[in-house]
């Protein structure tokens, strides 16, 4: 499933959100309140005179949780790539 990134990200009051990659890095827990997958990916970009790059979204709750690639295929969309066991 894709994602366009001017969607908002499924985040909840117990979301943590992780964001990974060779020029990205965030990590928030608890409420970071309603953020589309852009201003995700822009507070994640450490370096911005360098390129894209790709990145790894993770957005856990207690019991689930989901994985998402930006920058691989494209840079218009977010894309699904699976699920987690949550943090709890």
């Amino acid at each position: 499933m894709k994602h366009r990134l001017t969607e908002l990200a499924p985040i909840t009051d117990n979301s943590v959100l992780k964001v990974v990659g060779g020029n990205y890095h965030l990590v928030i827990s608890g409420t970071c309140g309603q953020m589309t997958w852009q201003q995700i990916i822009d507070k994640a970009r450490m370096n911005f005179k360098e390129k894209h790059g790709t990145c790894l979204i993770i957005i856990e709750e207690p019991m689930t949780g989901r994985v998402y690639s930006y920058g691989n295929y494209d840079l218009k969309y977010v894309y699904e790539h699976g699920n987690t066991k949550g943090y709890a």
